[in-house]
């Protein structure tokens, strides 16, 4: 997590051009944002996009976007593993609680797509999350103009919170890897049943 230090640079920063004019929040409203889509999370997952049935992450991982790329790619990179922890969870309950069908055709491909997303990112979500939290205490704020200082302070915040959640999940990620992997036994015995019809017929 970010120093104590680099906190009270950030805070001395802001202070410093607060006293300079009263803009400072309209600055901090127009910062760049964007959000994590889910074709983000998988690129086949293109046709399931801002449909409320299968896309949980519409506009709710949000990242700043300062100009800067090393401190750019870490903020979405952020995001992306939060919102990816989000779907797949959101996916498995919804599942879970009978909301998603293996007895329709659209259901079951969204389904295994998400098992596939599943078996491939949840090993090494935490993991990989702990090396976003250590790269982020390493980038230096003090590199970037002062417009970007301001809205870096915003990105730092998004950041870390996106982060936590993913941490805060360690415990549960061997769990919802067993969700899955029940759903991928589910997903072979209904493709077992269509090719024993195919063969009856």
């Amino acid at each position: 997590m970010l120093s104590t230090r680099l906190v009270s640079t950030f805070t001395l920063s802001i202070s410093l051009l607060i006293g300079a004019g009263p803009g400072l929040a309209s600055l901090l409203k127009r910062a760049g944002v964007e959000s994590i889509q889910l074709t983000e999370i998988h690129e086949d997952l293109r046709s399931f996009e801002d449909r409320d049935r299968y896309d949980y992450v519409d506009d709710d991982f949000e990242y700043s976007v300062i100009g800067s790329e090393a401190f750019d790619d870490v903020f979405r990179r952020s995001a992306l593993q939060a919102g990816r922890l989000y779907q797949l969870r959101e996916t498995s309950s919804r599942y879970r609680e009978g909301e998603l069908s293996l007895e329709t055709t659209e259901d079951t491909d969204f389904l295994g797509l998400m098992t596939m997303e599943a078996f491939q990112s949840l090993p090494t979500l935490v993991s990989e999350t702990e090396r976003l939290s250590t790269l982020i205490d390493n980038l230096n704020p003090r590199e970037l103009g002062r417009l970007q200082q301001i809205r870096a302070v915003r990105g730092f915040n998004r950041a870390r919170k996106n982060i936590q959640m993913v941490l805060d999940a360690r415990g549960d990620i061997d769990d919802l890897l067993n969700d899955y992997k029940t759903l991928q036994a589910d997903l072979e015995t209904v493709e077992d049943e269509d090719e024993e019809a195919e063969e009856s017929q």
